[in-house]
C-alpha cells in the first residue's frame, strides 16, 4: 500500500509539472526588471520591486510581507522551498493564509528538503526551469552552506531564469552575501477602516509592516510603514503614517546585525 500511494503522489505531481511547464514559455523574455509595490513613496523612492535578483528578508514579520512580494510578483505560479526543520518550527503554508494575501494554493508547489544543501540546490534549478515567477526559499538558522558562492550562484540562476528568489532568513544572522537587497520586516498596528464607529475596537483591518530596506545594489536604503490591500494584491501607503514620516527615505550609515528567533 505505501509503494501505491508513493506511485499516485508522483503520477500527480508529474501531472502538476507537465501542467506548469506549458506556462513556462510565456513567462520567458516579459515584462520589466521592476514591478511596483503600488506603495507611491517606496516606488519614487526604489522603482519597484527588482525582478530576477534574491531578495533576503529577515525579521518577525517577514513570512508575511514574503507572500506579499509573492502575490506582487506572481500570475501564474510560485514554488516554496523550504528546509524541513523550519517547516516544523513555524509550521507549513496555510490554504486561508494564502488567501489572505490574495493567492491561491493551486498556483503554488511546496518542496521540503532535508538540509540547507538540498534547499539551495533545489531553488537554484526552480530558479533557472523558467516556470516560476518567483521562487520563495526558506533555509533554517545561520545555515553554512548559504555562504557568499551559494548566494552568488542563486543570483545568476535568477538572472538567468528570469525568476524572483525571495530568501527568508527565519532565525538567521546577517552575513556576507550577494543578494540584491536585504529586508528588515516587523509587525506593525493594524487600524480598522471601522475604528472611529462605536463598539469596533478590536476589529482587524488590513496586515500592517514596518518595513526597513538596509542593504541594496543601488544604495538606495530606508524605512517604510506598508499597508497590504489583499483584494487589490498590492501594497499602500496608510492614511494614518503620519509618526512614520520622518523614517521615510531615511538613508541608513550603518546596520548593525540582528539576532532573530
Amino acid at each position: 500500500m505505501p509503494d501505491r500511494l508513493a506511485a499516485d503522489a508522483m503520477t500527480l505531481l508529474r501531472q502538476r509539472i507537465a501542467t506548469i511547464e506549458q506556462i513556462g514559455p510565456k513567462l520567458q523574455g516579459t515584462g520589466s526588471t521592476f514591478i511596483p509595490f503600488g506603495h507611491s513613496e517606496m516606488d519614487s523612492a526604489l522603482g519597484g520591486i527588482a525582478r530576477f535578483c534574491v531578495h533576503e528578508i529577515f525579521g518577525e514579520a517577514g513570512s508575511g510581507f514574503t507572500l506579499a512580494l509573492a502575490a506582487r510578483l506572481t500570475k501564474h505560479h510560485f514554488i516554496w522551498i523550504g528546509q524541513s526543520f523550519a517547516h516544523l518550527e513555524q509550521g507549513e503554508p496555510y490554504a486561508p493564509g494564502l488567501a489572505a494575501f490574495g493567492l491561491k494554493p493551486e498556483q503554488m508547489m511546496l518542496i521540503a528538503c532535508n538540509d540547507t544543501a538540498g534547499v539551495l540546490h533545489a531553488a537554484e534549478e526552480a530558479l533557472k526551469a523558467h516556470i516560476f515567477e518567483c521562487v520563495i526559499i526558506e533555509p533554517w538558522g545561520a545555515a553554512k552552506a548559504l555562504d557568499l558562492t551559494a548566494s552568488r550562484r542563486l543570483m545568476l540562476a535568477a538572472a538567468q531564469g528570469q525568476s524572483t528568489a525571495l530568501m527568508l532568513r527565519t532565525g538567521a544572522h546577517e552575513a556576507p552575501s550577494a543578494a540584491a537587497a536585504r529586508w528588515h520586516v516587523r509587525a506593525a498596528p493594524s487600524v480598522s477602516p471601522f475604528s472611529a464607529r462605536a463598539g469596533s475596537a478590536g476589529f482587524p483591518g488590513f496586515p500592517r509592516f514596518d518595513v526597513e530596506l538596509t542593504r541594496a545594489r543601488n544604495g538606495r536604503v530606508g524605512r517604510w510603514l506598508m499597508e497590504w490591500n489583499n483584494y487589490e494584491r498590492t501594497f499602500e501607503t496608510p492614511l494614518s503614517s503620519a509618526a512614520f514620516s520622518n523614517l521615510a527615505h531615511r538613508q541608513i550609515a550603518e546596520v548593525a546585525p540582528r539576532k532573530l528567533g
